[in-house]
């Protein structure tokens, strides 16, 4: 008997007198190991299996108009991309873990939304004091005129990450903790810190008089379908227990762009031609890309955000000195800031 017979006939054997040959802790991490290898190669099993009968229900849809058939047709086939994309999901689910740390960090606390709008004057921000605060994107274009720096920031349109990378991860924003879409996770992973939420389910299921309510816990996911990181920070400003929340800076308009005809992972894309939609005047220069605006879907978010804040017994207030909003309820700024708060 050769050497390879003899190992084919004994593997059983080698494996158990190797596995005892080591210590526990390395026994453990090598049986854990073998596992972890027998399930992803059960996973590329089913993945192949379920690949096959996505190609054979796509072929069945295109052939009938029977509106029943094509429901279960297309059942079956958001099942099989569900089990296509299984690995990628777990991955992502593993990443937003950490935040479930934020549940509640913030309870009874007043927040603060800032959006980038024209109306949003820097020195104001000076005026929030202590209040916990979110705001996005290119807020840190205001950090040469100010001291304020926010507690939390976020950016989740795949577009802004891309075009200001560097920006981002050179920019000094203090000790705000930054908290992504999941989108923007390669780009963005290298920020000291930088945390990362996943969507799972959708605003736009939601219709207006029905009951809307929110996560109390950022880790199982934020609804999607809102179209702005504005309501994204809302979602996460309730789900760390705040139970006032002020917008500022959402003036709810854009004008100008020119549509590109490309598209990205969040959505349409429209090439800058100088326009002047946000708070400061290099905030996108001729020649930027940007993602469209999707207005209407905006709007139904944040009236699902007002009446899941109703719901709760929370208050939602915008406080925008401009803003063409009317789903949430108008205060002033001046009234609701009138100093810096300790």
């Amino acid at each position: 008997m050769s050497l390879d017979e003899f190992v084919v006939a004994n593997r059983t054997v080698i494996e158990v007198f190797s596995v005892g040959c080591l210590s526990a802790e390395r026994r453990h991490a090598f049986l854990v190991t073998e596992r972890l290898r027998e399930l992803a190669h059960q996973v590329q099993r089913q993945k192949r299996k379920f690949l096959s009968l996505i190609q054979s229900m796509g072929e069945l849809r295109a052939l009938t108009q029977r509106p029943l058939a094509s429901r279960i047709v297309r059942r079956i086939w958001r099942e099989g991309r569900r089990i296509e994309t299984l690995p990628l999901r777990m991955k992502q689910w593993q990443r937003s873990r950490p935040l479930r740390e934020f549940r509640d960090r913030h309870a009874g606390r007043t927040a603060v939304v800032v959006g980038m709008g024209p109306s949003l004057r820097p020195t104001d921000l000076d005026r929030l004091g202590n209040v916990v605060s979110f705001a996005c994107n290119k807020i840190y274009l205001a950090f040469d005129e100010i001291s304020w720096r926010p507690t939390y920031y976020s950016v989740c349109d795949i577009l802004v990450a891309e075009n200001n990378r560097d920006a981002i991860l050179g920019a000094d924003f203090g000790g705000a903790q930054p908290i992504h879409g999941m989108l923007t996770y390669d780009l963005l992973k290298d920020q000291d810190r930088s945390l990362f939420y996943n969507y799972r389910g959708r605003i736009t299921d939601w219709q207006i008089g029905e009951p809307a309510e929110m996560r109390s816990d950022p880790s199982h996911g934020l609804y999607s379908g809102g179209y702005s990181v504005v309501i994204d920070q809302i979602q996460l400003a309730y789900a760390m227990g705040c139970t006032q929340v002020y917008l500022i800076g959402v003036d709810f308009f854009f004008a100008g762009g020119v549509a590109t005809g490309a598209t990205s992972q969040s959505g349409d894309v429209l090439q800058s031609l100088g326009e002047r939609n946000h708070f400061h005047p290099d905030y996108r220069k001729p020649g930027e890309t940007w993602t469209v605006p999707r207005m209407a879907q905006q709007a139904h978010a944040f009236a699902f955000c007002r009446a899941a804040f109703e719901r709760s017994g929370r208050k939602l207030y915008n406080a925008s000195r401009q803003t063409a909003l009317t789903a949430i309820e108008r205060v002033s700024f001046d009234e609701s800031f009138p100093s810096p708060v300790t």
